[in-house]
């Protein structure tokens, strides 16, 4: 009865193997050329192929030829289509406008790519999207001063508190049911403390009204012509 071996089949070399396989030949050669019998031997104690040990000193021969290392890397993350230099391409898209590159559409114009490469360009995080949104931000305000115009309408009638013996104020007006209208206007600005004087500042700069003094034209019960009275001023836009 005859009994029929299997061969298992030996799995991929793992680096430190690849490196161990190179230690081996380098320590049967003789001024770096592998003595006759040696990939054999070497073959035979790793369990693998003489052509993959073969290989892998032709691989580590040509890596000592381009960074003087003697190694035989792995290639088997590196077969395929070798990738493409896209720094002209990615320097075409700085220099371009950002409102050219709102979409997929305008983004494919200027790279002069068709629609599935700029997505493959997105998808290895070379090119991302992104939303420019409106943040809210604080200014401290130290260098702002608010203007701001207001009408005041005077009173026909006000409340006074007085002390005894004090005689009530008295006011004229051109008439009980005339009410004088005056613009306003204020300057304030952000309260702060000054170290140079040492005080602290309200921000209240100024409030003036827009009045006018000027001598009055005709004369009257109460008062003669050329009297020096106030009036409102008349602001323009």
């Amino acid at each position: 009865m005859s009994s029929q071996t299997s061969t298992k089949k030996r799995c991929a070399l793992s680096e430190c193997e690849r490196d161990r396989v190179v230690v081996e030949l380098l320590k049967r050669s003789v001024e770096g050329v592998p003595r006759a019998g040696a990939i054999k031997e070497v073959a035979t104690k790793f369990g693998v192929d003489r052509k993959t040990v073969s290989r892998l000193w032709k691989h580590a021969e040509e890596e000592q030829d381009k960074s003087d290392m003697i190694r035989s890397p792995s290639q088997r993350n590196q077969r395929g289509c070798p990738k493409k230099d896209l720094t002209a391409k990615l320097d075409r898209l700085c220099s371009a406008p950002l409102a050219q590159r709102s979409t997929l559409r305008s983004h494919r114009r200027c790279l002069v790519w068709n629609e599935p490469n700029v997505i493959d360009v997105q998808e290895i995080g070379m090119v991302h999207p992104t939303r420019a949104t409106c943040l809210a931000a604080f200014n401290d305000m130290f260098k702002t001063i608010h203007v701001d115009e207001k009408l005041f309408y005077t009173e026909v009638r006000r409340r006074y508190y007085l002390l005894p013996g004090k005689a009530i104020p008295h006011r004229h007006v051109r008439s009980k049911r005339y009410i004088t209208k005056v613009m306003m206007l204020a300057a304030v600005a952000r309260p702060r403390w000054d170290p140079e004087s040492g005080t602290y500042f309200d921000g209240k700069l100024s409030i003036s009204p827009f009045v006018e003094r000027k001598p009055a034209v005709p004369s009257s019960q109460r008062r003669p012509a050329e009297t020096t009275v106030t009036t409102k001023g008349h602001v323009n836009k």
